[in-house]
């Protein structure tokens, strides 16, 4: 199965961490980087030492208002061909992005 780990900050890098090395045993994972959090300290920092795979596709989505945020988060994915299943890693702009 291929699947889509989405990602775009600090707490959801710790979690997809873990999740990642469980879901690459079964199955196709891409990582989808929003970039909510764009400075080496708060995102690249936690993919090297974590021994994250590095994002597939990094959206750019950078900062901003939660609603500019969420529509050009939307807006990528929707132009982009990525799997049908996501694993959404919890944020506001995220869960948002999940009820859409």
């Amino acid at each position: 199965m291929r699947l889509a780990s989405i990602v775009g900050a600090r707490p959801q890098l710790v979690k997809v961490a873990v999740v990642s090395r469980a879901l690459r045993q079964l199955h196709e994972e891409l990582i989808i980087h929003t970039g909510q959090h764009y400075d080496y300290n708060m995102s690249a920092q936690f993919f090297d030492e974590l021994n994250i795979p590095a994002p597939d596709y990094h959206l750019g989505c950078g900062s901003g208002p939660h609603g500019a945020q969420t529509g050009r988060m939307l807006e990528a994915i929707a132009t982009a061909s990525f799997p049908t299943i996501y694993h959404i890693v919890s944020s506001v702009q995220l869960k948002r992005l999940a009820r859409i």
